[in-house]
């Protein structure tokens, strides 16, 4: 379908504006929650990354051979 670039202009600078609007509210959002996101973990205990494959006692043990 071809279309016309002066033809119902109006209704598509409309759409892009709104979709503009949506995207500037999402990002604003977004970077309200990023500094609370990993605080709010270690508040509760919780530690990043994976828990250890081994014990610490056979770690140190590994490590004296």
């Amino acid at each position: 379908m071809l279309y016309n670039v002066g033809y119902h202009q109006e209704p598509r600078r409309l759409v892009f504006h709104l979709f503009s609007a949506l995207t500037e509210f999402e990002r604003s959002l977004i970077w309200e929650r990023i500094p609370s996101g990993p605080t709010t973990p270690r508040a509760r205990g919780h530690k990043g990354g994976c828990k250890p494959a081994l014990p610490k006692a056979d770690i140190h043990r590994a490590r004296r051979c």
